[in-house]
Order: C-alpha cells, then sequence, then structure tokens
C-alpha cells in the first residue's frame, strides 16, 4: 500500500511508516513548530495500471479526511516539502473512511475541524483525471491512497488544544490528540 500526495503539479509518494492509523496520539516535540493540514482523501479499491478516464470511477470506494503533520516553515505548499519531512514516521493521519456511492462525481464532501470547514466534490478533485494520469507510470493497489494536499484546511498545532476532530458529510472520520 501506498500514499500519494497530490498537490499542484506535482506528486509525492509517501512512505508506509509515515501513516498514522484511526485514534492513535500524535507526539509533537514542540507544537509550536508544526502545523496539520486537514485534507480530503480517496482509497483505491481495486488493482489496475493504464486506467482510462472514463473507468477511474470504478477504482475507489470510500473517502476520508487525512491529516498532514508538517513543519510551519512547508505549511502553505507541503509538496514542496524535502522527501526526508513527507518521510517521516506518523506524518500522515488516517481517518476512518466514509463508503461513497456507484457513480458519485457530483458527491460532495464536507470536511471541518476545530471551527474551519471546507467542501469539494469528487469532480472539482479531479479523482478520475488523477487515476488516469498517475495509473501510467504506476499500478494501483488495493488500499492505495491519494490524498489531495490543494484542497486542505490549516490548523496550527499549538491551537489544536490537544485534539482535531474531523467530520466527512457529517460523519466523524479523523479524531485524534496531539501530545
Amino acid at each position: 500500500m501506498k500514499a500519494i500526495l497530490l498537490g499542484g503539479d506535482t506528486m509525492r509518494l509517501i512512505a508506509d511508516s509515515a501513516l498514522l492509523r484511526c485514534n492513535k496520539p500524535l507526539f509533537l516535540d514542540d507544537a509550536s513548530q508544526w502545523s496539520i493540514k486537514v485534507c480530503p482523501a480517496i482509497k483505491i479499491s481495486r488493482l489496475g495500471f493504464h486506467i482510462k478516464e472514463k473507468f477511474a470511477a470504478r477504482y475507489y470506494d470510500s473517502a476520508s479526511a487525512v491529516g498532514i503533520c508538517i513543519p510551519n516553515e512547508w505549511a502553505a505548499a507541503p509538496w514542496t516539502a524535502p522527501e526526508v519531512m513527507m518521510a517521516r514516521d506518523n506524518c500522515l493521519i488516517e481517518g476512518a473512511w466514509v463508503t461513497l456511492d456507484e457513480r458519485m462525481a457530483g458527491t460532495r464532501l464536507d470536511y471541518g475541524a476545530n471551527g474551519l470547514s471546507g467542501s469539494v466534490t469528487l469532480g472539482d478533485l479531479g479523482v478520475d483525471k488523477a487515476i488516469a494520469a498517475l495509473s501510467c507510470h504506476m499500478t494501483f493497489k488495493t488500499g492505495d491512497i491519494l490524498v489531495f494536499a490543494g484542497h486542505s484546511l490549516d490548523i496550527a498545532a499549538q491551537e489544536a488544544a490537544g485534539e482535531i476532530k474531523t467530520k466527512l458529510n457529517g460523519t466523524g472520520c479523523l479524531d485524534f490528540r496531539i501530545k
């Protein structure tokens, strides 16, 4: 399984050890130096290579909000951070996955955390285009995660007051504590 961070015109692969599973605490040495970006994410549900855009909707079935823990100096554009920052352990906090219905191109993903909120449709994210473009260069496997960092909510880790709760379409999906 791999996590792929998409933002701007770039793509970053994130190491498996960077994933922090649901409801586990996040330990930070100094919270004032870190930001949390809450981004929508899609989980791949089928094995695929060279997927055409018109068939891409068949290759994902769930969405979530994912938290990216990143130093403040790269918080504005995490895809520009050095590779070593995106590969550090527990920098990508994975939430619970919400199942999407068939043919959900118009589905709106409403996500929010600590008083901030964002909303985007799967069409706005360009999920089908991203899957078609990336599948020309890599094989998607069941469980792979696409994180859309261009549509994120920025939360200073210090302001999070120890806990971040995120909802996706009204369903709680990403809850974690900062210690």
